[in-house]
């Protein structure tokens, strides 16, 4: 079973050399740029060197929805056909300073029907990115906020690690609620001895403690 990934990183790193048969140009954008700007038809397709970027769509209200993160030797957008219904509502924001290798849609295309492994690449990664919005629709919906918050916290350490950096307030964009309720189930996590918090960062002391208030499908991925 496909493990969901709110952070994407390195799935193109097997392609990167065949890059190099492209026409291509550097991009550099600094911190709180975006990667389109309102209107652009998303022409080209970027290889992330370095740096980190958020991937978001936002509501006429002005609510935003934080869908995800994507960091060194991954590809953003991932190559796709045709129109999307809502492209002006998507944006992709830099974190970080970020450097990517910009490719054209159409080269990257013939890129496709020469090489099986780049098709590969691609499904992989959209396997991943369906696998992450069917697990928000499909179960992280119907869970309370607090497990909600656990099952986030846990899904974005990648099992491996014991801090994340991330703010109160995209936690809040990415599950859809208030900064009242997550530092409210964030003060719960502290108060048990669960987590630590630090500025912009969350410490987990207690991994088994933080899994025994995740859902049973997110632990069992």
């Amino acid at each position: 079973m496909t493990y969901p990934m709110y952070f994407f990183s390195e799935d193109f790193l097997s392609i990167r050399d065949l890059l190099t048969e492209l026409p291509t140009k550097e991009c550099f954008f600094k911190e709180g740029a975006y990667l389109w700007q309102p209107g652009d038809s998303l022409e080209y397709l970027h290889y992330i060197q370095s740096g980190v970027l958020q991937f978001s769509i936002n509501h006429p209200t002005g609510h935003e929805k934080i869908i995800s993160f994507h960091g060194r030797d991954t590809l953003f957008p991932v190559f796709f056909e045709g129109p999307v219904q809502l492209e002006q509502a998507l944006e992709a924001q830099i974190l970080a300073d970020t450097h990517t290798i910009a490719v054209k849609r159409s080269d990257f295309h013939s890129l496709l029907a020469l090489h099986p492994e780049v098709s590969s690449a691609v499904i992989r990664w959209y396997t991943h990115f369906v696998n992450l919005l069917l697990y928000e629709t499909g179960h992280q919906e119907y869970n309370d906020g607090f497990s909600k918050l656990c099952n986030l916290i846990y899904l974005l350490l990648c099992r491996d690690k014991t801090e994340i950096v991330i703010s109160q307030e995209r936690l809040g964009k990415i599950l859809g609620m208030s900064r009242v309720h997550i530092n409210r189930y964030l003060s719960r996590l502290k108060s048990e001895g669960i987590i630590q918090l630090h500025r912009m960062r969350i410490e987990v002391l207690d991994k088994a403690g933080l899994i025994a208030y995740c859902s049973e499908a997110t632990v069992d991925w």
